[in-house]
């Protein structure tokens, strides 16, 4: 069993072919199912495309007709998926060299997406999304949220992650002028626990330890004091002592 992505998402992909144009349908018909299929109108280019999504070739199509950015892309949603957000396919296609920064100057919109490696696996069904948005986002801002198709998700292996390095070096500890709130109580445990060993101990007037008491106690929880740290109590075993009694 593998364990989920932290950022993965989980509902179910439904893929209602009938919501698509004619010409989507037919395009992706092409790549499933070959050079027939451009005489398809829709409805032949649903029952082709219906057929191959329930069999169990379907993976097996892919192997042979997907350069290696899309496979890469692909690995993205087995390590991340198999539904993903926008945003974070962006930063993944983008850190990854797989599309180019957007830019509004050079190029158009439409040449952009084109070119697009993410639209270009839409456009063949292999990616699908949640509502039929296809033209509803805008490139410079970031995909809608997606999903490999379901025929396909078991058999693609996910991507390695991203490398990482530090933007800067990280500066030097600073002292805490504080303990921690599971500092005290792990002190109070320890002499709970040294007690519990102890058995029985001798104790002075008022109940409180006798100097040998406290001497066998703080060898055997070696707790700090403020002897050795400011942030320290002066006789911490007596004093967790008390909070017990």
């Amino acid at each position: 069993m593998r364990l989920p992505h932290v950022l993965s998402r989980s509902r179910e992909v439904r893929i209602d072919l009938d919501h698509y144009l004619a010409n989507e349908l037919k395009s992706a018909a092409r790549f499933w199912v070959g050079k027939e299929a451009a005489k398809f109108n829709k409805q032949e280019s649903i029952s082709a495309l219906t057929r191959v999504f329930s069999g169990e070739n379907a993976a097996r199509r892919l192997a042979f007709q997907l350069t290696d950015k899309q496979k890469r892309v692909l690995e993205i949603f087995a390590r991340f998926g198999p539904v993903i957000s926008g945003p974070l396919l962006f930063v993944e296609v983008h850190q990854r060299g797989l599309i180019e920064k957007p830019d509004n100057s050079s190029r158009s919109f439409y040449e952009q997406s084109r070119n697009d490696v993410v639209n270009g696996l839409r456009e063949k069904l292999v990616l699908v999304s949640s509502g039929y948005d296809y033209y509803g986002h805008s490139y410079s801002r970031c995909y809608p949220e997606l999903a490999l198709h379901p025929a396909i998700a078991e058999a693609v292996e996910p991507a390695p992650p991203l490398p990482w390095k530090p933007s800067k070096p990280a500066s030097n500890a600073k002292g805490l002028l504080a303990r921690t709130s599971a500092e005290p109580a792990l002190d109070l445990w320890r002499v709970a626990q040294s007690l519990r060993e102890m058995g029985n101990w001798s104790t002075v007037k008022g109940n409180s330890l006798s100097k040998g008491a406290r001497n066998k106690l703080r060898r055997m929880t070696s707790l700090p004091s403020a002897a050795d740290t400011p942030l320290a109590l002066p006789d911490p075993e007596s004093f967790h002592y008390e909070l017990l009694r």
